[in-house]
């Protein structure tokens, strides 16, 4: 009954209800007893779900010390237990130690016939590796994952839907769209076969596919999506809900994207009222909310309101998750953005380079987030007009970024279209020519030919043969650009108030 509450969200029951578990069981059984390791578990997992995780943590690991007492070191249940720390590390980006303990639990279970478990473990090997930018690794323990379910529980079962969706997310973030698309919507089709239309973990998929089109600029079928999945999981599991929240950030963060920044902030605060009733005013899940909701403001040009919900998000991630963490380290890119965006460079370029330390801290020498870290400092700099060191650490980027993306993905166009930024502005218009002719390629093959960053591109050939005295391939290009933006902005206006055009026409313009 206590994991039933625990899943629902019921947590002060919850906790009531494992508390008595465990004192009815130590007063039963011995002080070191599998049944006492199980209660512990189980009580971990619910401080984990509350966003207690230095207790979580605590916990499981005195579970843990308990099952190694018990049992000889190599046992499905110590297992268990690597895999549920390992989890909490993951969730708090600790990946290299969540790396560390699911290869000592799958080490365990190829000594039994587990095949099920292993897979439960490879699964989150995969997840660890997506988040450590090792996308090759991830894939293939999925793709292992997938065999052995497919092998034990046949073709169409629950499981083999989640291990589609993960794929499917997988091949998103590589930017290999069209294998993303054919695995969501396998997936969806799966779980729409076993469910019915009417599941959450329906909704789970249309989520994926919502954040794929959202990806590639179908931002009318993304909405519709992620509409649907809100309308469906509000009716399952009521208004207050987590992934109503869930549901509610991710219509936000696409509204942002199509500049109806007065709905984005509505749907953002929305969900942040439903996280704040659930899960208290101080956890890691309500930073994220606010930081959301300070992006809004950035591109509203509510520079001071996004500035203060920053240091607050910012002192709150310190308390919750310490110095070292991701999350402190994005906190920092988005006030340096922020500052980049005042002219304010002197105040932004000391905060990239703490979040790039912090970022290398994480995750090691190579990582997309670093390349990230290092794409905002090479902006910042040629922005000071610092060119020779902006060029040098966006060749550097580039190589990155190709190593983790292959040539073909946003991430290398934006990358290219920035060093093609800086030899413009030291005159170096033929080079830059060729460069933003190729990310002009790579945006259309890759987001089709109406995307904003098509757009961009286009702009920024017609800026180029401007410079170089071709005032008709100028208009040509430019032409083009308008009647790309003309239709963006048609259907921005569609939606939005007066401010939020004002502010959407700037952030065009610009």
């Amino acid at each position: 009954m206590g994991e039933l509450y625990r899943q629902q969200g019921r947590y002060p029951e919850a906790e009531k209800i494992l508390d008595k578990a465990l004192a009815m069981r130590k007063a039963i059984f011995s002080d070191s007893h599998p049944q006492i390791a199980e209660s512990l578990n189980n009580i971990a997992a619910l401080y984990e779900s509350q966003g207690r995780l230095e207790e979580s943590e605590q916990t499981y690991l005195e579970s843990l010390e308990m099952r190694k007492s018990i049992f000889e070191n190599e046992h499905p249940a110590i297992a268990e237990s690597l895999n549920n720390l390992a989890a909490l590390y993951h969730s708090q980006g600790r990946y290299l130690e969540a790396e560390e303990n699911y290869l000592q639990a799958l080490a365990i279970l190829q000594n039994f016939i587990e095949e099920h478990h292993i897979a439960k473990i490879l699964n989150n090997l995969g997840e660890v590796y997506k988040e450590l930018g090792r996308f090759s690794s991830s894939e293939q323990k999925h793709l292992e994952a997938l065999a052995i379910k497919k092998r034990l529980l046949g073709a169409e079962h629950p499981d083999i839907a989640m291990s589609l969706g993960n794929l499917a997310e997988i091949y998103r973030l590589q930017g290999r769209y069209s294998e993303s698309e054919s695995n969501f919507l396998a997936a969806l089709e799966l779980r729409k076969l076993l469910f019915g239309d009417e599941h959450h973990d329906v909704a789970s998929s249309l989520n994926g596919l919502a954040a794929l089109y959202s990806s590639i600029g179908r931002y009318s079928e993304a909405e519709e999506k992620h509409l649907k999945a809100l309308a469906m999981r509000k009716n399952l599991l009521g208004d207050s809900h987590l992934d109503v929240a869930c549901s509610l950030n991710n219509l936000a963060e696409l509204y942002r994207l199509q500049g109806r920044y007065s709905e984005a902030e509505q749907k953002h605060l929305q969900a942040l009222a439903i996280k704040k009733e659930i899960l208290g005013s101080e956890h890691p899940d309500i930073a994220d909310s606010l930081a959301c909701i300070a992006e809004v403001y950035r591109f509203q040009g509510r520079y001071t309101e996004a500035k203060n919900i920053l240091l607050g998000t910012y002192s709150m991630r310190k308390r919750l998750l310490g110095d070292i963490h991701i999350d402190i380290a994005r906190t920092l890119n988005s006030l340096a953005v922020l500052y980049d965006a005042q002219r304010e460079y002197n105040q932004a370029e000391p905060l990239l380079i703490e979040a790039l330390i912090i970022t290398q801290n994480v995750f090691g020498s190579e990582h997309p987030e670093i390349a990230n870290c290092m794409h905002n400092l090479a902006t910042l700099y040629g922005c000071l007009e610092r060119y020779e060191e902006a060029e040098k650490m966006l060749l550097e980027v580039l190589k990155t970024r190709e190593r983790f993306l292959g040539t073909e993905h946003p991430d290398i166009a934006l990358s290219l279209n920035n060093l093609a930024e800086v030899y413009f502005s030291q005159g170096r218009y033929q080079e830059a020519q060729e460069i933003y002719v190729k990310v002009l390629s790579i945006r259309k093959r890759l987001l089709g030919n109406s995307h904003p960053d098509v757009a961009r591109s286009l702009n920024n050939l017609a800026t180029v043969f401007t410079a170089s005295n071709r005032p008709e391939e100028a208009l040509s290009y430019r032409v083009q650009a308008s009647l790309i933006n003309d239709k963006i902005i048609s259907q921005a206006f569609a939606f939005s108030s007066e401010n939020d055009r004002i502010a959407f026409l700037q952030r065009i313009q610009s």
